[in-house]
């Protein structure tokens, strides 16, 4: 239609602006329901002794490694280089000034919460989420009433969140022809090589470093491992949901002891762990960064990963909500949320990728935490 009928863009304009506005709409409460959630999760997980200190340990340090990967990949390809958005467009959608480490740290604590919300600090957020949640763990049943209405909102944000991917598909149209339209069909080309690159890094991630973690740390053999997720992984990669793949993972440990480990980590790992959404976001938010020209720094990287492994934690467990929880990253580092819209249009095939390898990433955590519990 861009290049058809390019005189109806404004027509179809108001849809795109619409879609985006109902990303920024959804975007904060779901977060801060969900970091509170998952907090509360590791915070009690942390009051069971070795495993659960070991699990939280564990999904850091796999996540921020998954996110270190998915950058890597990006920066290396430079897939984002290969059609540079015009300069006109980079400075009227993107703000060039890269945020130091002092400015990024001062965000963090707000003065006033209640501002900060509505001016939509996003470390602020995260940061009052965390707090929130682990004194919710830490209280207990004192705190169970507020849980609970934490629990509700997330609740109704995971709802709210499947409304606006469904009609989704209106906004992608919009803000695709508005992309044709005003910058031109060659700015399409990057994307070939985003999708390549994404999809190269999580298979590096899944068919490389989780089998010799598993043999490693787990002395295990990764084939059969794979071998018993067979049916767990073709329901995560076809349905695009890690939270349908659960009950078909926790079945598939039989022994006892596995079961029974599996049974603590895999619930919480379904939204704590997600290795392929931490590549996913980390080198999608690289990606828009070259391809808008916006500057990242070391530290800027550092921040990244952080809000990488924050997305990963953050992100329900339904298809696209990693496209929600990404914006936060995208807020947080000055990068146009518009860029979404692009990423949108090729990201069905890269949904599903990525939840496979969630879920394999959390059977890998499974046996690990069971090595160690011996």
């Amino acid at each position: 239609m861009g290049v058809l009928v390019p005189s109806w863009y404004p027509l179809f304009d108001p849809l795109g602006l619409l879609f985006i506005q109902s990303l920024k709409l959804i975007m904060i409460p779901l977060v801060y329901a969900s970091l509170v959630t998952g907090a509360v999760q590791l915070g009690q997980s942390m009051q069971l002794g070795r495993l659960g200190l070991g699990s939280l340990v564990y999904f850091g340090v796999s996540s921020a490694a998954a996110s270190v990967l998915g950058l890597l990949a990006i920066r290396i390809a430079q897939p984002g280089q290969w059609v540079a958005v015009s300069v006109e467009s980079s400075v009227a959608m993107a703000n060039p000034v890269t945020p130091t480490v002092t400015d990024l740290l001062l965000r963090i604590v707000p003065d006033n919460p209640i501002q900060a919300i509505a001016d939509g600090q996003m470390l602020s957020i995260i940061f009052m989420g965390l707090i929130f949640g682990l004194a919710i763990g830490k209280l207990g049943k004192k705190a169970e009433p507020m849980y609970a209405v934490i629990k509700s909102l997330g609740a109704i944000m995971t709802l709210v969140t499947r409304w606006v991917i469904a009609v989704s598909p209106l906004g992608i149209f919009a803000l695709m022809m508005k992309l044709v339209v005003t910058t031109g069909l060659e700015t399409l080309v990057p994307l070939v090589g985003y999708m390549g690159v994404v999809m190269v890094a999580l298979g590096v991630h899944a068919l490389c470093v989780l089998p010799v973690i598993v043999s490693v740390l787990a002395r295990r053999s990764p084939m059969a491992l794979a071998r018993q997720q067979v049916s767990a992984l073709i329901t995560a990669f076809s349905t695009a949901t890690s939270s349908g793949a659960l009950p078909i993972v926790l079945e598939s440990f039989t022994d006892p002891k596995e079961h029974r480990v599996a049974s603590f980590v895999m619930p919480i790992g379904t939204t704590v762990n997600m290795n392929g959404t931490a590549v996913y976001v980390a080198g999608t938010v690289a990606f828009l960064a070259q391809y808008y020209g916006v500057a990242l720094g070391p530290s800027q990287y550092g921040i990244l990963i952080s809000l990488t492994v924050l997305s990963a934690v953050s992100a329900a467990g339904i298809p696209g909500s990693s496209l929600v929880t990404m914006s936060l990253a995208l807020a947080a580092l000055g990068i146009p949320l518009e860029g979404i819209g692009m990423i949108v249009a090729v990201d069905r095939v890269l949904d599903m990728s990525r939840t496979a390898v969630n879920v394999w990433g959390n059977a890998v955590a499974t046996v690990v935490m069971t090595r160690l519990a011996d």
